[in-house]
């Protein structure tokens, strides 16, 4: 059976109109713990995942006329990410949010100590801010009634690649837009919950209300347990993307390529230990930036800064060999 937390806050036909309904930020039920729907993903992509404890989940949505509140989740990766999709797990009380489903909002933050270096009303310094209506950049499924998994491309809501650091902390804040109509006030069935997680990471999530319509005083980002009484971990969402060349590049033992000499000073040497032809050599910063290529087995880095440099050998369109090079 689910169950409501009341905080004594006011909550009516929409966020933005506050009338008569009591209803809490927090929705728990006794119905067991589900995992999340990863059917569409494929394992070998998915860089981070918190599992979707569904039966605990907080209040995070925006209304058709853009009031919002909205939950956040600190996440660190292992290695430096290209990413493709946020994934997003959560609940209603009805079955009909595709009906209802407008877009969504979503924005990453550094982290302040322990809270998102920005908020969504003041988010110049955000590290992507994505806030779509109507776009196919946002999709929307099920497996069992109540529960949904919603997608966001960032790669094609932002209309560029997002790399994210490895071993760096962040916040993801998100909030689906929902159409409540004001048929649906009186009983919030279509609200959504951000479902929680029963193994979160790192910092306790967070919640802002900045416009108060809940009238608890979140205004800025305060802790879910601060608002409701009871822990949650952390909320459930998975990453997925492919590992980025830079620090969290998977270099090979097994050494096809000889780069010499190394540290360089004006010329670099490429020279194929086996049966393969080297066709292209590139090279590029840290940050996965480009910054020369040749087909030459001798290239020229006489002019490149000081550094720490990845080498990209191809023997025709396979790279046969990645390894670091020092530019003194």
């Amino acid at each position: 059976m689910r169950k409501f937390y009341v905080l004594g806050a006011m909550l009516a036909i929409t966020f933005s109109n506050a009338q008569t309904a009591k209803k809490s930020f927090f929705k728990k039920s006794d119905t067991g713990l589900h995992k999340p729907f990863v059917s569409n993903l494929k394992e070998s992509s998915i860089k981070f995942q918190q599992a979707a404890d569904f039966d605990n989940a907080i209040i995070s949505m925006v209304d058709q006329d853009d009031a919002q509140i909205i939950a956040a989740d600190d996440f660190q990766l292992t290695e430096a990410v290209k990413v493709d999709k946020f994934v997003f797990y959560g609940t209603q009380d009805y079955d009909d949010l595709p009906d209802y489903l407008l877009g969504a909002k979503m924005y990453i933050f550094n982290d302040d100590n322990g809270k998102p270096a920005g908020t969504p009303t003041n988010a110049g310094n955000a590290v992507a801010a994505i806030n779509l209506r109507g776009s196919s950049a946002i999709a929307i499924s099920t497996e069992n009634p109540w529960e949904f998994t919603i997608d966001v491309n960032v790669t094609q809501a932002l209309g560029q690649t997002l790399t994210l650091d490895a071993n760096k902390r962040y916040w993801v804040a998100f909030a689906p837009i929902v159409d409540l109509g004001d048929e649906y006030g009186a009983d919030s069935s279509e609200i959504f919950y951000w479902a929680g997680t029963p193994t979160g990471n790192f910092a306790e999530p967070v919640l802002i209300d900045e416009e108060d319509l809940f009238q608890a005083g979140a205004t800025d980002w305060s802790t879910i347990s601060d608002l409701t009484g009871d822990p949650m971990p952390g909320m459930a969402f998975s990453i997925t993307g492919e590992t980025a060349l830079g620090t969290g590049e998977v270099y090979s033992n097994r050494k096809n390529v000889s780069v010499y000499p190394n540290p360089a000073v004006s010329v670099v040497n490429v020279k194929a230990n086996g049966k393969h032809a080297i066709t292209k050599t590139e090279i590029y910063d840290m940050n996965g930036k480009l910054v020369t290529s040749s087909a030459s087995n001798s290239i020229d880095v006489e002019k490149l800064p000081k550094a720490v440099y990845l080498v990209k050998v191809y023997a025709g369109s396979k790279v046969i060999e990645t390894t670091k090079l020092i530019k003194k």
